[in-house]
C-alpha cells in the first residue's frame, strides 16, 4: 500500500474508532517511497496515518508534521481524498462529482505517483494538495487560539467534510448553479464557506 508519498509516516491499523494508536494495533513507518507492509489479524479495521517531525513529503521535499490521514479497509492508498471518503462516509461517485476528479478513477486504489504522466494523476494529486493546504491553514489558526495539534486538525478536517456533505446533498437537485454541487478549493466563495463552518 502507498501513503501519499510520505516517507517515515506512522501508519497503523485502527480497530476501535478513536483515532488513537493503541498498543494492540499494529503499526509501521512508511519507507522512502511512502509504501508499507503491515501484518493484520483482525477482520474489521481502518487505516490511519500520522505524520511527525520525521515525516518527509517526498513530492515537495519538506518535513510535514501534524497530519492525520485515514482510509477504509479496502483502500490501496491513503491520501487526503481517501480521508474525506472515510470521515464523511462518501461514495467514490459523490467525491468525484463534488471534487471534480475523473469519475472513471477509483480514489481508493489510484496511485497518482505512478500516473504522474497523465491528466488523472495530475488532477487527483492537485486536489489532494489543496485539501491539505486548506486543512493546515485552518488548523494553524486553531492551534494559535490554544487548541492542541490533534484537536485543531480534526476541527479543520471536519469543516471541509461538512461542506462536502452539503454539496453532496445537492447532487441531482434541480439547481441552476453547479457551484452548489461542487467544491473548488481555489474558489474564494468555497473557501469562505469552509472558513465560516470552521468558525461556527
Amino acid at each position: 500500500m502507498l501513503l501519499k508519498a510520505l516517507c517515515a509516516a506512522i501508519l497503523f491499523l485502527h480497530y476501535d474508532g478513536d483515532h488513537v494508536h493503541d498498543s494492540i494495533e499494529p503499526s509501521v513507518r512508511t519507507d522512502s517511497t511512502g509504501s508499507y507492509t503491515i501484518t493484520n489479524s483482525e477482520e474489521k479495521y481502518d487505516v490511519v496515518a500520522l505524520t511527525d517531525l520525521q515525516t518527509l513529503d517526498t513530492s515537495s521535499g519538506t518535513i510535514l508534521p501534524g497530519l492525520t490521514l485515514t482510509a477504509p479497509k479496502e483502500a490501496e492508498v491513503v491520501t487526503p481524498i481517501t480521508t474525506l471518503i472515510k470521515e464523511g462516509d462518501f461514495t467514490n461517485a459523490q467525491i468525484a462529482e463534488v471534487l471534480q476528479i475523473p469519475i472513471e478513477v477509483n480514489p481508493l486504489t489510484f496511485n497518482p505517483y505512478t500516473h504522474y504522466h497523465d491528466i488523472s494523476g495530475v488532477v487527483i494529486e492537485k486536489v489532494g494538495m489543496q485539501i491539505v493546504t486548506v486543512v493546515e491553514a485552518l488548523a494553524a489558526a486553531a492551534e494559535g487560539a490554544g487548541a492542541s495539534e490533534a484537536e485543531a486538525f480534526k476541527a479543520a478536517l471536519d469543516s471541509v467534510t461538512d461542506i462536502v456533505k452539503s454539496k453532496v446533498s445537492k447532487i441531482g437537485n434541480d439547481v441552476g448553479n453547479l457551484t452548489e454541487q461542487r467544491l473548488d478549493l481555489t474558489r474564494a466563495d468555497d473557501l469562505l464557506l469552509i472558513s465560516k463552518q470552521f468558525s461556527a
